[in-house]
């Protein structure tokens, strides 16, 4: 169970930061239980998303994120980040740059998954969820939470054998998505934004 919240807890902040550009439901006949200030995306996010932009980011977010996956690529691809295979490196930057053998690496990645106990059905939307989102050094919004939403669930759905087994896939998966929230987050800092 301390492996499952060490693995979850790490995505909360970019879950939260992303989670926060997707557009709420209004009740019905306009009626609302917010009798204090109303909270935008922006003031959650510190302007990490345009509003009217479909939840898109703002242009420096955006820039940030795009290097950083760039910059996420290239490690997988190379196998170099600390602590996880380099097959399972190369496998996971073939799903997210959808280059190689994505349909092999996609196969390969849902099997051991299955493999080590994760549902099939969760397993099957959580690669899906990761097929192209660094494809082209461009992050898309949705697809980047998808992508953690996903992976949360699979991973609340396991259990301890299961998050041992499939620990590289995870640690890939967990390294990957950090890096890309971690560029957003930084991105949007008061310091990033103070101009000169």
């Amino acid at each position: 169970m301390n492996v499952q919240r060490q693995l979850c807890i790490s995505l909360a902040l970019g879950s939260f930061l992303l989670v926060g550009s997707l557009p709420a439901l209004a009740q019905k006949n306009n009626q609302s239980d917010v009798t204090d200030f109303i909270i935008t995306t922006g003031d959650i996010v510190s302007g990490a998303f345009v509003p009217g932009r479909n939840g898109g980011f703002n242009p420096a977010a955006q820039v940030a994120i795009d290097r950083a996956a760039a910059a996420l690529n290239g490690l997988l691809a190379k196998g170099a980040i600390a602590g996880i295979p380099q097959e399972t490196q190369q496998a996971l930057a073939s799903i997210l740059t959808e280059t190689g053998n994505p349909t092999l690496a996609v196969t390969q990645f849902q099997n051991t998954l299955v493999a080590a106990g994760a549902d099939s059905k969760l397993a099957a939307g959580f690669v899906k969820s990761l097929q192209g989102l660094t494809a082209g050094n461009v992050i898309s919004p949705g697809k980047l939470v998808g992508a953690i939403e996903a992976y949360n669930a699979l991973v609340n759905s396991g259990n301890g054998n299961f998050l041992q087994v499939a620990a590289p896939q995870l640690q890939a998966v967990k390294a990957a998505l950090l890096q890309l929230a971690e560029a957003l987050t930084k991105a949007n800092s008061p310091k990033a934004n103070a101009r000169p």
